[in-house]
């Protein structure tokens, strides 16, 4: 299984649904360090900022779900997926996340 931080449509179960076949139950879950902006037409996507933090939920996918879920954001035209540590239920834990692949105006990446 992959852990992967979500902070937005993921989270969604309607998008769940439609993307996965299944609800994916999620834990909530921060990361430290990252502020949520939005990049991508009318999507959102996280950019570093030091001192801010996204909230969102981590969700564990098979590797078949894993590779809808690239699909569906776009790896690797619109975003990229990288390796974070996020606090979920007091622990940390390394997750996926997904980050655009250009600069949002005003914030690096």
């Amino acid at each position: 299984m992959h852990r992967v931080f979500a902070y937005g449509t993921l989270l969604a179960r309607s998008h769940q649904r439609r993307l996965f076949g299944r609800r994916i139950p999620w834990e909530p879950a921060a990361l430290a360090g990252w502020k949520k902006v939005r990049c991508v037409g009318r999507y959102f996507g996280i950019i570093r900022q030091g001192g801010s933090r996204t909230e969102g939920g981590v969700l564990l996918l098979t590797r078949a779900e894993l590779a809808v879920a690239d699909r569906w954001e776009r790896i690797p035209n619109l975003y990229r997926r990288r390796r974070v540590r996020v606090i979920s239920a007091g622990r940390s834990c390394a997750c996926w996340v997904y980050v655009p692949v250009r600069r949002p105006a005003g914030g690096p990446l």
